[in-house]
């Protein structure tokens, strides 16, 4: 009979514990996406809210009230990504890929054509937070973003959040009133004043 009882003899050795290592937050993330379908801690674009806001991206759930056509600024991230092999015409051969992309509040499918996903292609598949620009079309009152140009407006169509710098402005023109500042503390002053604030914000 086997048992697993042991009277009076001594304790059976621990196995010995590897210490557990620290997971970050974007694999934790990517985990909870892989095995339960749904981000539940988290979104990977809740770090960027603020860049999102400073460049005035279009959330996707506000696509439906666009006219279709319009070029639209996006971000999110990508899944259901599919590779397809073109097999007719004079691109026959050549790669596209349909994929669906997430944000916060919704997601969208996008086709991307031959040159936009050779282009792209390695940012597609890197599981890295995206900005797209695209235009937008609908197929049975569902948006979808259509991708055939490797830039849009003088920009990049499709760009690393992680790697986006905030643009600041070349050139800015500033309009004062000083007559009622100079009749309050002299012009001499005023003028000190705005020389001192201008010299500690050099540009």
């Amino acid at each position: 009979v086997l048992t697993l009882w042991r009277g009076g003899g001594s304790e059976l050795p621990r196995p010995p514990q590897q210490p557990a290592q620290e997971v970050d937050e974007k694999q934790s993330l990517q985990w909870e996406k892989e095995l339960l379908g749904v981000y539940l801690s988290g979104h990977p674009l809740d770090k960027f809210v603020s860049k999102l806001e400073r460049h005035r991206m279009i959330p996707l759930h506000a696509l439906v009230d666009i006219a279709p056509k319009t070029k639209v600024l996006v971000a999110g991230i990508v899944s259901e990504f599919r590779e397809l092999r073109i097999k007719r015409g004079r691109r026959a051969g050549e790669f596209m890929a349909v994929f669906k992309l997430e944000d916060a509040s919704s997601h969208v499918e996008v086709v991307s054509f031959p040159d936009h996903f050779k282009e792209y292609a390695e940012l597609f598949k890197s599981n890295q937070p995206i900005l797209m620009r695209a235009e937008l079309d609908f197929e049975e009152d569902k948006p979808r973003l259509l991708c055939g140009e490797v830039s849009l407006q003088g920009e990049l169509a499709v760009q690393s959040l992680e790697e986006l710098q905030d643009e600041w402005p070349k050139k800015i023109e500033l309009e004062l009133s000083l007559d009622k500042a100079a009749h309050l503390i002299g012009h001499d002053m005023l003028f000190a004043e705005i020389a001192n604030v201008l010299s500690k914000h050099r540009g």
